[in-house]
């Protein structure tokens, strides 16, 4: 290993002094739980936060203005970012630097930002939903920033400083873009506010912080351009980056369709009734970030025991809170759609319906990719998204033109049914191997 911090066991590589206050001491798996949780039940929030305002102040297109932007942002930036923060969190035998993460990470979000400034204006869309996908788009670029920074942080186990970044960011741009959007009625206003608030906490809070956490030594937030070390780490990582934005397509093509067959009001729509099916997602995604290293290093140690039974933990939370969900849709989906929204979105209560059961089988998908991420089989994770991928467009292209908003949902879960049973299996078997099939 070269110059650096040992993250796994907090002891200085090659003669460098690592930190000597122990407020930079790993957290407890458990109290890294109760921050991720917290962290995602904040992003949560703050994305149905969003949707509500936009719902309640604005109108359906508006709703399905931001929708489409997300849409077409999160596929390409989570390809651009590769997944480092997962690869960084699981690389317990170091084999790359914080620095070299973050020189790939400096490289690959400019192309993401042309990318879908290219892809708006080859669509065709207004000037107006250009400007809105061009906004959310510049968002993302210290978002990203931000995010491999919190890879370091989840690798060392403080996940109360990612929670804490996370926070301050949400809230802030909850905040701002409430304020300005109720002053302006603007979109794209609102959202340039947000970004004023990312790069704030960027500044302020991620990159001091990670230059405690890992040394001072390390000159804060510079990045290294060793091309060798860059196409390697790439290379590890380019599997799990195409998976990102494979499973990210998929999941956002019901709304690239609905777009186009019926419009931005139907997307609105749709884009709103699907958001309380992911507070359970929220949930599972902190559980699984938390335990996403301790997973990792049991399987460098060989104790798949012990690894399986986190995962199987995992799923049986999933399965509680996806019982849950489901039973919550079904017995007061009506009113949960009027109060957070308007009547003419409860109209849709059997989308709704659909949709949860479609997010309960995505929480079970969740454990179990906390699991796999662990052990890094990126490159079997690709061999089944892509025949996935064409699956979900299929039945996207056959369903949503036809049924429209239900046809979006039965897509979404026939997709995670798949998914599902795909990441059953990989899961075995890898625990039946007992080995990763890539060498690092």
């Amino acid at each position: 290993m070269r110059d650096g911090v040992d993250f796994a066991q907090g002891r200085p590589l090659n003669g460098h002094q690592a930190p000597a206050s122990t407020r930079f001491a790993p957290r407890s798996m458990s109290k890294n739980a109760v921050w991720s949780i917290l962290t995602y039940v904040v992003r949560g929030a703050y994305q149905w936060g969003l949707l509500i305002a936009i719902a309640k102040m604005g109108t359906p297109e508006m709703v399905g203005q931001v929708a489409l932007g997300i849409a077409i942002c999160t596929p390409i930036f989570l390809f651009s970012d590769l997944q480092l923060r997962v690869v960084q969190a699981t690389d317990a035998r170091d084999d790359f630097h914080f620095r070299d993460y973050l020189g790939l990470r400096l490289l690959s979000t400019p192309l993401a930002f042309l990318m879908v400034l290219s892809i708006a204006l080859a669509s065709g869309y207004r000037w107006e939903t250009f400007l809105v996908v061009g906004t959310v788009a510049l968002t993302r670029v210290p978002e990203s920033l931000s995010d491999c920074i919190h890879g370091a942080m989840q690798k060392s186990e403080r996940l109360d400083m990612v929670a804490t970044s996370t926070m301050a960011r949400f809230v802030g741009s909850l905040v701002a873009f409430l304020a300005v959007f109720y002053y302006s009625g603007s979109i794209p206003l609102s959202v340039l506010s947000q970004l004023l608030i990312s790069t704030i906490v960027l500044v302020a809070y991620d990159r001091p912080q990670v230059t405690n956490l890992i040394g001072s030594h390390l000159q804060g937030l510079s990045p290294r351009f060793e091309w060798p070390l860059l196409f390697k780490l790439g290379k590890v990582a380019l599997p799990l980056g195409l998976v990102a934005m494979i499973v990210s397509f998929s999941g956002n093509l019901p709304r690239y369709v609905l777009e186009r067959s019926w419009g931005e009001v139907s997307l609105g729509v749709y884009a709103a009734i699907l958001q309380p099916t992911l507070v359970g997602q929220v949930i599972m995604s902190g559980i699984g970030q938390s335990t996403m290293p301790r997973l990792a290093k049991c399987y460098a140690n060989g104790d798949l025991g012990h690894l399986t039974r986190l995962v199987v933990g995992l799923i049986g939370i999933a399965v509680i809170m996806g019982g849950i969900m489901v039973a919550l849709a079904f017995c007061w989906g009506t009113e949960i759609l009027t109060f957070f929204y308007r009547p003419q979105y409860a109209e849709h209560k059997n989308v709704f319906e659909w949709l949860m059961v479609a997010g309960a089988i995505g929480y079970v998908c969740t454990a179990l990719g906390s699991g796999l991420s662990a052990t890094r089989a990126y490159l079997r994770y690709l061999a089944f998204y892509t025949p996935s991928a064409v699956f979900s467009t299929s039945l996207s292209l056959s369903l949503i033109p036809s049924f429209g908003l239900k046809g979006a949902a039965w897509t979404v879960c026939c997709t995670h049914l798949a998914s599902g049973a795909f990441l059953s299996w990989l899961f075995v078997t890898l625990m039946k191997n007992g080995k990763s099939p890539e060498k690092h």
